[in-house]
């Protein structure tokens, strides 16, 4: 039984963690690293967001601290019919493996749960490793 303190306290300071954001990005939507959705809609992106991430298989061991953006053309069913990079992709290995796990994510999550008539044609999806992951 006291061995389940040392876990709970670590699991509460690692929610309150994630739970705080300094970079400006909504909190809601964010945490300290993963997937941050670029639409208006808060709630929409937040749902977008909590989609791609479950699908997402985050590469342990990855040193790459960059931030992947990458674009998703979406059909009007929410499938996913295209994904391309935003600008170039981060050189080097590492960074290399995080864009290929990141497009396997958007792959994985379509079609897209977008709610009724709001649907943009293309949505932005930045991926960025949480500060966790070592």
């Amino acid at each position: 039984m006291p061995q389940r303190l040392p876990i709970t306290l670590a699991s509460f300071a690692w929610l309150s963690a994630c739970a705080a954001s300094d970079d400006g990005a909504p909190k809601s939507d964010t945490f300290d690293g993963g997937v941050t959705v670029a639409i208006d809609d808060l709630g929409a992106a937040t749902a977008l967001r909590q989609q791609v991430e479950a699908n997402w298989n985050i590469p342990g061991g990855n040193g790459c601290r960059e931030t992947i953006v990458l674009r998703a053309t979406v059909a009007a069913d929410g499938t996913v019919q295209h994904i391309a990079p935003v600008g170039a992709l981060p050189a080097g290995k590492s960074c290399r493996t995080l864009a290929e796990t990141a497009f396997r994510a958007l792959e994985a999550s379509s079609p897209l749960n977008f709610p009724p008539d709001n649907q943009p044609p293309t949505v932005d999806f930045s991926f960025r490793l949480p500060d966790w992951v070592d």
